[in-house]
């Protein structure tokens, strides 16, 4: 019987180690990429929707300050019109100011993660190749 002999490249690990790192961090950059948009476009969306709701909640508030304001006294048991449509749009204002801080609040934490992610990144690609220059 004739052994046949096969050639084998030779390869050394830390050239392996070098591609599959590479590889590995440019599919984590990919994925993270991906993850801030999907993110980012969530966050979009969600400040369509509360524009859309503190508009409706404005329409609303004016609707029911031209209700009481053509209702008589005889009709809210002798109090004035003013006090009601005083006390609607304070609580439509406290609504406006807590959305549109919680809103500030994502978007602030948004730019922060993106930013830690970013930087966690960085060090992580830095000691990486400290990793491979010790390899090779």
């Amino acid at each position: 019987m004739t052994e046949v002999k096969r050639k084998t490249p030779e390869v050394s690990i830390s050239r392996l180690i070098e591609e599959l790192g590479r590889i590995g961090i440019e599919n984590y950059m990919k994925g993270l990429e991906f993850l801030m948009s999907v993110w980012g476009d969530n966050l979009n969306l969600f400040n369509k929707q509360v524009d859309l709701l503190v508009s409706a909640q404005e329409d609303y508030t004016q609707v029911i300050k031209d209700l009481y304001n053509r209702l008589t006294p005889q009709h809210l048991y002798g109090q004035d019109s003013k006090g009601i449509t005083t006390q609607i749009e304070r609580m439509f204002v406290i609504q406006r100011d807590y959305i549109n801080e919680m809103r500030n609040t994502f978007n602030r934490t948004f730019k922060n993660v993106i930013g830690l992610n970013q930087n966690d990144l960085e060090k992580f690609i830095s000691l990486f190749v400290k990793y491979l220059d010790l390899l090779g």
